[in-house]
């Protein structure tokens, strides 16, 4: 059995018996990092993992939405002209990166022997795959307001 099917199968089973939900988070936590350095090409369609990374995939859209939101309140009246380049700026790949690195991420990673020795611990991509991962799972946890705040301390709002 690969790993992915076996993470798969755990979250399964862990759903079902963890009443703790902290325990619970942390093992969300845990398959998001793992799907994000891992499993991304071998998913399956219909598996919790797909549904994770189409989550991830919504956290890109989550992000923007926030970010979005916050700039228009803080400048109401800045045109698209203004507000759509520092809002592209907010959500890059480079600044996620950025973001993930800070929150140690790229050690949480669970990586192939030849991704960690080529320095994907540090790949921004990866990093930023990673965040939007932890993302995913804090908007699953919490909805819109905990991805909001979540994003809010990230950015230093």
């Amino acid at each position: 059995m690969n790993f992915g099917r076996m993470v798969v199968i755990a979250v399964n089973v862990f759903r079902e018996v963890i009443r703790d939900r902290i325990l619970y988070l942390i093992v969300l936590f845990a398959i998001a990092l793992v799907i994000a350095a891992t499993l991304l090409p071998q998913l399956a369609a219909g598996t919790t993992a797909k549904i994770l990374l189409d989550l991830g995939l919504a956290a890109i859209n989550l992000l923007g939405l926030v970010v979005a939101e916050h700039l228009w309140r803080m400048e109401p009246d800045a045109g698209a002209g203004i507000l759509t380049p520092r809002r592209a700026e907010i959500v890059s790949g480079a600044n996620l990166a950025r973001w993930a690195d800070g929150l140690g991420l790229g050690g949480l990673l669970s990586l192939g022997r030849g991704e960690d020795v080529t320095g994907g611990r540090g790949k921004e991509s990866l990093l930023a795959t990673a965040l939007e991962a932890v993302l995913a799972v804090v908007y699953l946890d919490g909805g819109l307001p905990a991805a909001r705040g979540a994003i809010a301390r990230l950015a230093r709002w």
